[in-house]
Parts: structure tokens; sequence; C-alpha cells
């Protein structure tokens, strides 16, 4: 909806008007009354200044004349009271020829104030005008805003009929589509079941699963203690064997002392290289039979129990897929077949996920060839001892 803009009030419009059209009036009304002050002044002067003339110089026109001739000789009185005799009858007729343009400039002056005053009912007339026309301006503003506001509540009258039957078939269609729903709900809480029922059968399987994990974590662990107990056997042997040698090293060393000569200086070298040739032999057989042999074993346990675990799987997945097949019919539709599937598939990615995470850890490295600290100090010992 539109809203009115104020408009100014009308009785204020006259107003101005009529105070506008008064100070006009009393300016030309004041500026008259100046002019005619003025002009009347202006006809006094010239008289007032004829009467004294006549009265000083003894006479208007010839009064000039004589006064030349009366410096030479003394006035006249009888020519004095004709002189002024005569001024008197001049005034009169100069009064009597003045009176029609006195009395024709006096009318010329009153309808002067009379179209001043028409001039200022005039403009007052157009002020009323002005204001007028503004009221029926407003009018027809108020009256065309008021035609739009109605055409616009016309057309939202229509478009609030048009959107009350869109709710009427958006209502229609929702309750259809809500009885639906409910059909599918149904089928879906049996869908539930049953899935709840696949969930079930697969955590038991989950469970043995881990059983099965566990023996063979606590297999390759109990294997791992085995391997280190070979490991410290191992170390054992070649210590006492090291010790061996050197002492025998150590005896032939003692034995070619008596010998000085350079043949014999090189025997006790030729021994330690024989030494060291047969313990190297014997190290090797010693890691073949009691090291290797075991870790090859171990390695290869995990590798089958996993291929016998992934087998399991893929056999109860199959098993599982063709349950399902076999439980869809005709009347259920594409979603309730759809989602014991999507579930199907991932139980089978979690239990693959806990598989990867409880798979058995990378044996260790075979430490065999690092040698222990005692080991290095045996080394030097024997080192020095062949040297000397």
């Amino acid at each position: 909806m539109r809203i009115a803009t104020p408009q100014p009030p009308i009785l204020f419009v006259l107003l101005v008007h009529l105070l506008v059209a008064g100070v006009a009036s009393s300016q030309f009304g004041g500026s008259y009354q100046q002019s005619r002050s003025g002009n009347c002044r202006q006809e006094d002067q010239p008289q007032a200044q004829n009467l004294n003339g006549c009265e000083t110089g003894g006479g208007c026109g010839g009064g000039g004349m004589d006064s030349g001739s009366s410096r030479s000789r003394p006035l006249n009185p009888k020519q004095i009271a004709s002189n002024i005799a005569q001024q008197a009858a001049q005034d009169a007729k100069k009064a009597s020829d003045t009176q029609v343009p006195a009395a024709v400039e006096a009318a010329r002056q009153v309808k002067l104030q009379l179209a001043d005053r028409a001039g200022a009912a005039a403009w007052a007339a157009e002020a009323a005008l002005v204001g007028k026309q503004q009221i029926v301006e407003q009018l027809r503003a108020e009256v065309q805003e008021a035609d739009s506001v109605f055409q616009d509540e016309t057309a939202s009258v229509s478009v609030s009929q048009n959107n009350l039957n869109t709710a009427i078939c958006t209502a229609k269609q929702a309750n259809d589509l809500m009885q639906q729903i409910q059909g599918i709900l149904g089928a879906a809480q049996e869908t539930v079941k049953s899935a709840e029922t696949a969930v079930c059968s697969a955590h038991d399987e989950l469970q043995e699963k881990n059983k099965l994990v566990d023996a063979a974590q606590r297999r390759v662990e109990l294997l791992l203690q085995e391997l280190r107990n070979a490991k410290l056997d191992y170390d054992n042997t070649k210590k006492s064997a090291y010790k061996a040698a050197c002492a025998a090293a150590e005896a032939r060393q003692k034995a070619s002392r008596e010998r000085r000569s350079g043949k014999n200086y090189r025997e006790p070298q030729h021994y330690q290289n024989l030494a060291r040739e047969q313990f190297q032999g014997e190290e090797q057989k010693h890691q073949q039979t009691q090291v290797q042999a075991p870790l090859q074993e171990i390695r290869k346990q995990p590798e089958e129990w996993k291929y016998n675990q992934q087998v399991k799987a893929k056999l109860a997945a199959e098993e599982r897929l063709k349950a399902l097949k076999q439980r869809r019919s005709p009347g259920n539709n594409m979603k309730a077949y759809r989602e014991p599937l999507q579930k199907h598939y991932q139980t089978q990615n979690l239990e693959q996920k806990y598989h990867q995470m409880q798979a058995p850890a990378s044996l260790p490295k075979d430490n065999v060839h690092q040698k222990q600290p005692e080991q290095w100090e045996y080394n030097e010992q024997g080192q020095a001892m062949f040297s000397s």
C-alpha cells in the first residue's frame, strides 16, 4: 500500500498571498500620496513667490520696469494700489485657469487609487485561484493513489487466492505421500529386523575370528620367545667357542716362540686364519640350523593363517549374499532390498579394517650379525693376542 505524501495546508497559502497583496497596495498608496503632496507643494511655491515678488517689487510684470524709475523718483501711492489690483486680477485669472487641470489631475489620482485597489483584489483572487488549484491537484493525486492502492489490493487478493489453492493441493499431496511413507515404513521395519539378525550373526562370527586372532598372536609370541632363547644359546656357544679358539691360538703362540726362523714366524698367522675360518663355518651352520629355520617357519605361519582367514571371510560373505537374495520377494521394493546389502557391505568393510588392525606386526629383524659389547671385548683381546 502507498502512503499519501503530506501537502502544505491551503489556508496557509491563501494567507501568504493576501499578505503580499496588502504590502504591495500599501507601498503603492504611500508613493501616490507622496507624489501628490509633492505636486501640491510645487504648485503653491510659485504662487507664493509671485505674491512676495509683487509685494516687495511693487507689482508683477511692470514692477521690474518701475523699480528703476522708483530709484530715480519716489513711488506714488495710487500707482502702488493699481499695481496691487492688477496683480490680484492676474492671480485670479491664473487660479481660474488652473482649476480645470487640477480637477483633471484629482480625477486621475482617484482612478489610479481605484486601479490599485482593483489590482490588489485581482492579486488576492489569483492567490485564491492558486490555492484552489493546489487543492484540486492534491485531491487528484489522492484519487490516483487510492486507485493504485485499490489495484494493488485486488492483485494481492488474487495472489492470496492462488496461494490458497496451491496450499490445498499441497496438503492433498502430502497426505498421499504420508500414506505411502507409512507403507514403506512397515517394509523398512521388517528389513531392519532381518538386518539385526544378520548383524548378530556377523558379531558372533567376529568374536570367533577374534579368538582365532588371539590364539595366533599367542603362538607368535611363543615362537618369538623360543627365538630369543635360541639366540641366547647361540651367543653363549659362540663365546665359549671363541674363548677356546683364543686359548688354542695362545698355546700355539707359546709353542712357536722357541723357533726364531722367518718361516716359523708365519705359522701363528696361518693358525689364526684357520681358526677364524673354522669359527665362521661353525657360525654359519649354527645360524642356518638354529636361527633361520625357525624364522622361516614363523614367517610362513602368518601368511597361511591370513590366507585361511580371507578364504573364510569370502565364504561367509557369499553365504550372506545368498541368504539376502533368497529373502528378496516380488512384494518388496528396491529400497527394502538395498538397505540390507548396504549394511552387509558396511559390516564387511568393518571386518576387513579389524583384521588389518589385529594382523600380527612385522617380525623383528635378524640381529644375529650384531655383535654384543662382550663379543667386542673378546675380539679385541684375541686380536691383541694374535698381534703379539
